[in-house]
């Protein structure tokens, strides 16, 4: 679930693990909630035995959605006439765990998968030869799947990615190596206590 168009008239998007996609408005009200849109997004979808479902980018600038999960590749559809723009092909036979893209242009589309690689995809060219880049997992996270990814709103270039061992790396995708690697080794929890009246 994401919200989408936030700027203007906000949406809520859902995916599904049948690679259906739906689009409500109205969804501060379960009463008047409506759906606006909605339609089958992976029909090739392959659940296997670590099935990842449906994960979704939404690009605000482009008004596209990238949709991925049990298949080999991220299509890009055009949301406002639920048709196809392309298929970027995986490249991977490991799961796809987590994408992102950048919001400014909406070229650049960034994955995580479950052996712990990274790669970086352009749209712009042909959706088999898309893979730019290829980050593989060196020393003690080697092979620690990817739990997320994430460029800055706003850059062309800042990553942040966080892998199931702790361990998160600042990128700048147009370098070989992380920026800045940080372990995280215990979760931090707060506590919030009443405040006195």
């Amino acid at each position: 679930m994401k919200f989408i168009n936030e700027d203007e008239s906000p949406l809520l998007l859902t995916g599904s693990s049948d690679g259906v996609v739906k689009i409500y408005k109205s969804f501060e009200d379960v009463d008047k909630a409506q759906l606006i849109s909605g339609w089958k997004a992976l029909p090739d979808m392959t659940p296997t035995r670590k099935s990842v479902g449906v994960i979704t980018e939404w690009q605000q600038t482009t008004g596209s959605l990238l949709v991925t999960g049990d298949v080999k590749s991220i299509r890009v559809w055009d949301a406002s006439f639920e048709t196809v723009v392309s298929d970027l092909a995986l490249k991977s036979p490991f799961e796809i765990t987590s994408i992102t893209s950048d919001q400014v242009s909406g070229n650049i589309v960034v994955g995580g998968f479950s052996d712990g690689t990274i790669r970086v995809y352009d749209k712009r060219m042909d959706g088999f030869d898309s893979v730019t880049r290829v980050w593989k997992p060196q020393g003690p996270s080697e092979g620690a799947p990817i739990n997320n990814v994430h460029m800055q709103r706003g850059g062309l270039r800042e990553l942040i990615s966080a892998s199931a061992d702790g361990l998160t790396r600042l990128w700048d995708i147009r370098m070989d190596q992380p920026i800045l690697k940080l372990m995280v080794k215990e979760l931090v929890r707060f506590q919030v206590k009443p405040m006195d009246m």
